[in-house]
């Protein structure tokens, strides 16, 4: 199923849409075989429009970062060409933080281990590196839950994930960086992604600190809920962060964003507008 249609091609479906419900709605009633096998093709071609449209929809709505982070990053990276790394980078441009320097021209390495987001990135950034694994301080297969397009590889991370997981590759991060294909966006990463749904620590502490000082972090700090934004629990890491340099340049609804050095201090009254302004995610955020 086509799921990225130019805007034009999206006002025709929608179009065609209307046409085919009016020209239902005007069939005569009665048993007649042929008008109920119409009905039954219209309506699945209706169907098949009403979901690329929708899916589509939601794409463009949601394009990039959920609150804002995308913004404040490109203050502190202005640069058009940069690299990235982003660790559990899920969807190649819905809620993501590194699509809008994709598009900038920036490249990176994108680490993902649901085979579905993987076909995503490859299709829509393949100037990026995928590296189908999931991220950790250790190597070997794990079981992960899904729930949605958010997943995780602790167990209970989500109430409606289903109990029994998959089995994925996992991979500590410090040997992940240490490949000789992934080396060249270790040492120039400028911009380091970080979601992975309560496994932030195991990340953290794993990454090669000696080899690794991007100049900027944006790491996910909320605990998984769907009804609700979550628990902060970024005293679990944080304090990782700090201790390498890094301190808290702003806070939004689900990222903190940390600058290497004195970069990372801002006066309180900056920082409150900053946090007040993207404390508030887009109404289609995936939490």
């Amino acid at each position: 199923m086509i799921d990225h249609l130019d805007p034009n091609v999206i006002e025709h479906c929608r179009n065609v849409l209307v046409q085919y419900s009016n020209w239902i709605h005007g069939l005569p009633n009665g048993n007649n075989e042929e008008t109920a096998e119409g009905i039954r093709e219209v309506a699945g071609i209706m169907a098949a429009f009403r979901d690329c449209y929708n899916r589509t929809e939601r794409i463009h709505e949601c394009a990039g970062s959920q609150c804002g982070e995308d913004s404040i990053l490109a203050e502190l990276l202005p640069d058009q060409r940069g690299i990235y790394i982003d660790i559990g980078a899920g969807e190649p441009v819905q809620c993501s933080n590194t699509w809008a320097f994709y598009e900038r021209g920036w490249r990176g390495l994108l680490i993902e281990p649901l085979p579905e987001h993987i076909l995503q990135l490859v299709r829509y950034r393949p100037g990026d590196a995928v590296f189908p694994v999931a991220a950790s301080n250790r190597t070997g297969a794990v079981p992960f839950y899904s729930d949605g397009t958010v997943s995780s590889c602790l167990q209970g991370w989500s109430k409606t994930a289903p109990k029994s997981p998959m089995a994925v590759e996992c991979m500590a991060i410090a040997e992940i960086l240490d490949m000789p294909d992934f080396q060249c966006y270790r040492n120039e990463c400028s911009l380091c992604s970080i979601d992975v749904e309560g496994h932030e620590s195991a990340v953290l502490s794993n990454l090669p600190w000696d080899q690794f000082s991007p100049e900027v972090f944006c790491v996910e700090y909320r605990k998984y809920e769907t009804d609700r934004l979550g628990d902060d629990i970024s005293a679990e890491w944080e304090p990782i962060l700090i201790e390498n340099g890094y301190r808290l340049h702003a806070t939004t609804a689900l990222n903190k964003i940390y600058v290497l050095g004195a970069q990372g201090t801002v006066d309180t009254e900056e920082a409150e507008e900053i946090e007040e302004k993207n404390m508030e995610p887009e109404s289609n955020a995936t939490l």
